[in-house]
């Protein structure tokens, strides 16, 4: 039920990228994990200005252990917010582990 309220959302605001986060986020405690990430993915793509999006793809990617693809994530967003310390912890022991 609530998976079809977000994506009436993201229908009715295409560019909103929290319905997709949302969806991700159910999805992901449904254990549709291939699906949230779907959902993240398409949140970062959408939301170039805000780094919210890259940084909770970033730790879905670091949750299902993709170092490389959780680097990037995290790189994006604190381009654009570098003022965010949980992704800067995250980055920094990734980057740590390499």
């Amino acid at each position: 039920e609530a998976l079809e309220e977000y994506q009436r959302i993201e229908r009715q605001w295409s560019g909103f990228p929290w319905a997709y986060i949302r969806r991700g986020e159910l999805l992901e405690t449904s254990g549709q994990e291939r699906a949230a990430l779907r959902e993240y993915r398409a949140a970062a793509k959408l939301d170039h200005g805000d780094a919210n999006a890259d940084f909770v793809l970033g730790f879905a990617f670091l949750r299902h252990e993709k170092q490389d693809e959780a680097i990037a994530q995290f790189q994006a967003g604190l381009a654009l917010q570098p003022d965010q310390e949980g992704p800067r912890k995250a980055l920094e022991r990734l980057l740590q582990q390499q």
